[in-house]
């Protein structure tokens, strides 16, 4: 007699620039890639930390006084929840009829100044699934991103399994670990940056934020018997331009830093695939 059988499907890790601090355009291709793994046999798509507009590696690259103009591009540029941008990131699931995780900076109508690192999950009828806010802004991210709360800290019971999110550092916290692992969790999320400046180049040995990213995913697969899907993002050559301009300091660290990866990993702690 044929025993129980068990869901597979098709995963897409986007590792892909955004369009730097440009919400729509962004959106826009959030959409084409979407569309493409969807084309693909791809029922899961997941983008990376803060994606729309793009992530605020000035935090880690320029002083504090020196970056006003940034965050007001990035507060014009954040996403509304309820608002047209969210509503189209549920069209695009919808219409590609996937599982749609995407990583954004949220504000609220609330504040003129508060804005939270936050990860969007979309079900292929385009109906919100999660709502997850970063529980604590990682090292100099405080001058951008609020703190989060648990309220969205739970795993998503859908036809793939129990999906739950967890945003970059907190996937080294273990509390935040164990809460999604004690709820079943099946499919791990989990998003990253493009790179971390975490020190001058000239002072010491590069932050190897690839290495990092790949030992957390084996240690969470490994202990929780599931699979973990990664995306990290890109910093392309209009970031870095904008970010640098003349400054060749903040040049000489961006170059320096190790880059992210994207990967899936399976259950024994061993890359699938990644790139």
């Amino acid at each position: 007699m044929p025993g129980d059988t068990y869901p597979k499907f098709l995963a897409a890790a986007v590792q892909a620039a955004s369009v730097w601090l440009d919400r729509d355009a962004t959106i826009d291709k959030v959409e084409a890639l979407t569309s493409e793994a969807s084309d693909k046999g791809a029922s899961l798509v997941v983008f990376s930390e803060s994606y729309i507009p793009a992530f605020p590696i000035w935090n880690l690259t320029h002083r504090p006084l020196d970056q006003p103009a940034f965050f007001r591009r990035l507060f014009d540029n954040a996403v509304l929840i309820s608002g047209k941008q969210f509503r189209k990131l549920g069209e695009i699931a919808s219409q590609c009829g996937v599982y749609l995780s995407v990583g954004v900076t949220e504000k609220t109508e609330k504040s003129m100044g508060t804005l939270w690192n936050t990860n969007l999950l979309f079900s292929p009828e385009g109906r919100l699934l999660n709502w997850r806010r970063k529980l604590v802004a990682t090292w100099a991210e405080k001058l951008t991103w609020a703190a989060g709360d648990a309220a969205g800290l739970k795993t998503v019971l859908t036809p793939l399994g129990h999906l739950g999110v967890l945003i970059c550092g907190e996937n080294t916290n273990t509390l935040a670990r164990f809460a999604l692992l004690a709820q079943g969790e099946q499919v791990h999320i989990a998003t990253y940056p493009s790179l971390w400046p975490f020190s001058r180049p000239q002072h010491s040995q590069p932050y190897d934020l690839g290495k990092a990213i790949m030992l957390r995913s084996a240690a969470h697969s490994f202990e929780g018997k599931l699979f973990t899907i990664v995306s990290s993002g890109v910093l392309d050559e209009v970031g870095k331009e904008d970010l640098c301009r003349d400054n060749e300091e903040i040049r000489s660290v961006l170059e320096a830093c190790a880059p992210a990866v994207s990967m899936i990993m399976g259950p024994r702690g061993s890359q699938w695939l990644s790139h």
